[in-house]
C-alpha cells in the first residue's frame, strides 16, 4: 500500500528576535522587562521531543501577555545541554517570540532598543519562514 505524504505550507504569525548575550536567562529576562516594561516571568522549560533514539531537548522559557497592545511575549533559550532549539542560528543564545498584530516599524523599534541594553552582543529580526527548523517554535 502506497504511504501518503501530507505537506503543509503554513506561516507563523509571530516576530522573531534572536539575542547573542552569554549571561543567565535571568538577568536577560529582567533586562528587556525593564527596558520594554513588561513582566516576563518564568515558566516551566519547553521540552522538545525528539526521536526516540535521541534525548528530549529542555530549554528556558520566560512568557508575559500585554493585554493592553493585545501581544505575547516568549522568551526561550536557543541552547540546552544536548543540542540548540534552531541549530541553523548557533551563535545565538536567545529567542523572543512576539506574538500579535506587530508591523515592521513597531518590530523593528522593539529591536532597536534591546541592541541598548549593555549586556546585549547582538539582536536582530529573524525571518522565521527561512528557518528549515522553525517547526521547535510551535508550542
Amino acid at each position: 500500500m502506497a504511504k501518503t505524504v501530507l505537506n503543509f505550507d503554513y506561516k507563523l504569525e509571530f516576530v522573531l528576535v534572536a539575542i547573542g548575550c552569554h549571561l543567565k536567562d535571568y538577568r536577560i529576562a529582567g533586562e528587556i522587562n525593564k527596558l520594554l516594561i513588561i513582566e516576563l516571568a518564568k515558566q516551566d522549560d519547553y521540552i522538545l521531543s525528539l526521536k526516540k533514539d535521541e534525548k528530549d531537548k529542555s530549554f528556558s522559557k520566560y512568557h508575559f501577555e500585554d493585554e493592553d497592545n493585545q501581544w505575547e511575549y516568549y522568551l526561550l533559550s536557543n541552547k540546552s545541554n544536548n543540542g540548540f532549539l534552531i541549530p541553523e542560528l548557533k551563535q545565538i543564545d536567545y529567542l523572543l517570540q512576539i506574538h500579535g498584530n506587530l508591523n515592521f516599524a513597531e518590530a523593528e523599534q522593539i529591536v532597536k532598543e534591546i541592541k541598548t541594553i549593555p549586556i546585549i552582543n547582538v539582536a536582530y529580526l529573524v525571518d522565521v519562514d527561512k528557518l528549515k527548523s522553525r517547526d521547535n517554535l510551535i508550542f
